[in-house]
């Protein structure tokens, strides 16, 4: 696959006529990127203040699957450069790639901002197509929903045997014989010399590939591929017909015995334009192929033909602008159950070519284009898809973050479900002695449903398969003890098991009852959300069950004494709705430390009720984790806060350190490392989390919450500390992008 250019630069008559600069302009005129990396980081050392050297070398780190985060910095100097010199061009070349950059590196928003004051620039057009500007700022927005809504599927590059440092494309699968079948331009006996790209001629390899493992690759017997450059571009399901490329032509091969007959040129599709691709149905009477011929709608276009029952072939059909865009169409790949792929750099793409879907309507028509979606599409180049007959496996080629060479083939595994699903376990224990009857529920706090409902075996285990990306709300109960209550969250990583915390249910005893809870609500709130929602449930099932126990509850004294008579109003009128009796339940009898956000809910039976008015009960530490008891304790007099040192000036907590939490505070994320000692860090205890992440800063944060309005409430006291810049993030995000 060539190395596709993302912008045509008109370099200064200077430049190109400089010397020093002859090198890096042959490498970057020939798409050898690799090379021109080489150069203009020489150059960039050489010329410290030419700002075009450092928006080629900017553009250069952009086209580099493993060197885009380098293209941000490199940009922004030269952007400043041009300012200064006032180049109204170079100021709007480098503008237009820094906001490319910010895009390759994930940060859409930063990119829009850019493209968005671009687009009303009224000299912009003086410079640059608007179309280009458009697509820009659409790869932004698709890319902000597609990566918001990622798929559950294991992507994974195929290896070392088959990926080089060079170009690998076009894979093809024969699934009855394991066989993948690919473009490569590494060197061969035959092919020992590189091109102006830096590349060798490519030829067709195969090799075994199976269990996601390939063996050896081997030249493919064809006809003349150790002397002329074919490509892969569609094989049948058995195995017995291909199509390939060469020299902007389509051929057709068949398989006689172990051998294959001579590449003949496939005239009905062949012309005077270029044809880099096609495709055919296995019954070998409809072709997809790709042509740039002038009646199309944009660069490369996808066309049809199609063989009658006498076997002669149609004319070629352009499929029209439901499928062609007025840019580069390509890739066409027909499934055997009906479905046609393709890739496209218009649509809805989120960034360079993505793959398409379409389902065939009567013979001419398809329904709207699907994008299928990350993790298989991404910001970079993805194209060359092809799917097996039985929809387990997949193969495409992308230039993406974490490819080998210049680009790649990866596979995508259907099959496997441990991406979509989470294993969690779980012990439940009855006084710390094994039971076979604890009962188990576990909602997802996003829509209340519950998603499972079972028993502990005779081990006192449990496990069940839960999807990711959610966070989920567990009850376990049993008659005659007071139930337990936990969130925790399933993220999408590659860990395949989760074991959740121990937990031990502790038994009703008449005369000595004093158990505690807690409902959360969010700043100036008094709505039950449904996570409270679900534990009001839990709550109410409990009353029911113990119709001879009190519900106390409380705020604390300093909570405005409006907003906390809404928020037990709001329970009470839950509880009423849903059965419990005004008898039931009292308010204020206890002395609640919590926060101001949140309600104590205390269990209480007429011997401790006579008693409890004026009693002084503090609760354990209640920030949170997302696999740690959640908001109780029985007769604990540990602190809220819980920390002895500069913090508590500041009545500021980190949550549970011990355990994972669901949110955390980025205080900052800085180029260079901080010292943990740092004079910006010193009120702070614990001291803050260091995370090295992709976007080549070190981000710092501080504190694991279980809720997030409870880091929002430890957010506020952060930047009355100086913080200013702090904001609260899911943790996952930092385990996701760490590196």
């Amino acid at each position: 696959m060539k190395q596709k250019i993302i912008i045509i630069l008109l370099f200064i008559t200077s430049f190109a006529k400089a010397q020093d600069f002859s090198a890096a302009e042959k490498y970057l005129d020939g798409g050898n990127i690799p090379e021109a990396v080489k150069e203009f980081e020489k150059l960039s050392k050489q010329n410290p203040n030419d700002p075009e050297v450092f928006m080629l070398l900017g553009y250069c780190y952009i086209n580099s699957p493993n060197l885009h985060e380098k293209a941000i910095p490199s940009l922004q100097k030269s952007l400043e450069l041009f300012t200064e010199s006032k180049s109204k061009k170079g100021e709007i070349d480098a503008t237009f790639l820094l906001g490319i950059a910010y895009r390759k590196n994930l940060e859409f928003d930063k990119a829009l901002d850019i493209f968005n004051k671009l687009i009303i620039d009224k000299e912009y057009a003086d410079y640059k197509s608007i179309d280009i500007l458009e697509r820009e700022i659409n790869y932004c927005i698709n890319a902000k929903k597609n990566y918001a809504a990622k798929d559950f599927v294991r992507v994974r590059n195929v290896g070392t045997k088959v990926n080089s440092e060079y170009t690998e494309h076009s894979p093809v699968y024969i699934e009855i014989n394991h066989e993948l079948i690919f473009t490569s331009k590494i060197s061969s006996k035959a092919n020992k010399d590189k091109g102006f790209d830096g590349e060798y001629n490519e030829n067709i390899y195969s090799c075994k590939y199976q269990n996601f493992k390939a063996d050896s690759i081997n030249l493919l017997n064809i006809y003349d591929n150790d002397k002329k450059s074919y490509a892969t571009c569609w094989i049948s399901s058995v195995g017995d017909k291909m199509l390939l490329h060469y020299d902007g032509n389509i051929y057709y091969i068949e398989k006689q015995g172990d051998k294959w007959t001579k590449p003949e040129p496939f005239k009905e599709i062949n012309s005077i334009y270029r044809e880099p691709d096609a495709c055919m149905n296995d019954a070998g009477d409809i072709v997809y192929f790709i042509s740039d011929k002038s009646d199309g709608y944009g660069g490369l276009d996808i066309y049809k033909i199609t063989k009658d029952g006498k076997g002669k072939w149609s004319n070629p059909e352009n499929l029209g602008n439901k499928i062609n865009t007025k840019f580069d169409d390509n890739s066409p790949y027909l499934h055997p159950d009906g479905t046609f792929y393709f890739a496209s750099e218009g649509h809805n793409s989120i960034g360079g070519y993505d793959i398409f879907a379409v389902e065939p309507k009567g013979k001419k028509n398809f329904s709207e284009p699907v994008n299928i979606g990350v993790p298989i599409n991404s910001i970079d180049d993805d194209i060359f898809y092809y799917l097996s007959p039985d929809k387990k496996l997949a193969f495409f080629t992308s230039n993406r973050t974490g490819s080998i060479g210049r680009a790649d083939i990866f596979s995508v595994n259907y099959a496997d479900s441990s991406l979509k699903y989470l294993e969690i376990k779980g012990l439940a224990l009855i006084e710390n002695q094994i039971s076979d009857s604890i009962s188990i529920n576990i909602f997802s706090i996003k829509s209340k449903a519950n998603v499972y409902e079972g028993i502990t075996n005779e081990y006192g285990e449990y496990s069940i398969n839960i999807d990711r990306g959610l966070n989920y709300f567990t009850e376990i109960s049993e008659k005659g003890y007071f139930f337990e209550a936990f969130t925790f969250s399933a993220p999408v990583d590659t860990i395949s098991t989760r074991n959740l915390n121990k937990i031990s249910l502790q038994k009703i005893e008449p005369g000595n009852v004093n158990k505690q809870y807690a409902i959360k609500f969010a700043n100036d709130d008094y709505i039950l959300d449904y996570e409270s929602e679900i534990f009001a449930n839990s709550l109410v099932k409990f009353s029911i069950e113990n119709p001879d126990l009190q519900i106390d509850l409380s705020v604390k004294d300093t909570t405005s004494s409006k907003i906390s008579s809404k928020r037990i109003q709001s329970i009470v009128d839950y509880l009423k709705k849903h059965g419990i009796s005004d008898e039931k339940v009292s308010t204020n009898l206890m002395k609640s430390n919590l926060s101001d956000n949140e309600v104590l809910v205390t269990i209480l039976d007429n011997s401790t009720k006579q008693y409890a008015f004026g009693q002084k009960v503090n609760n354990i530490n209640l920030n949170g984790d997302p696999a740690n008891i959640v908001n109780n304790s029985t007769n604990n007099n540990s602190n809220v806060n819980g920390n002895k040192n500069n913090n508590a000036n500041f009545n500021l907590s980190a949550g549970n350190s011990f355990e994972k939490g669901i949110y955390t505070i980025q205080l900052g994320a800085f180029k260079i490392r901080k010292n943990s000692k740092d004079i910006l860090f010193k009120n702070l205890n614990p001291k803050p989390s260091e995370y090295k992440c992709n976007t080549g800063y070190w981000h710092y944060t501080f504190g694991k919450y279980k809720f997030k309005n409870e880091a929002e409430n430890n957010l506020m006291i952060l930047q009355k500390m100086g913080f200013t810049d702090a904001f609260v993030r899911e943790i996952d995000w930092y385990n996701q992008n760490k590196i």
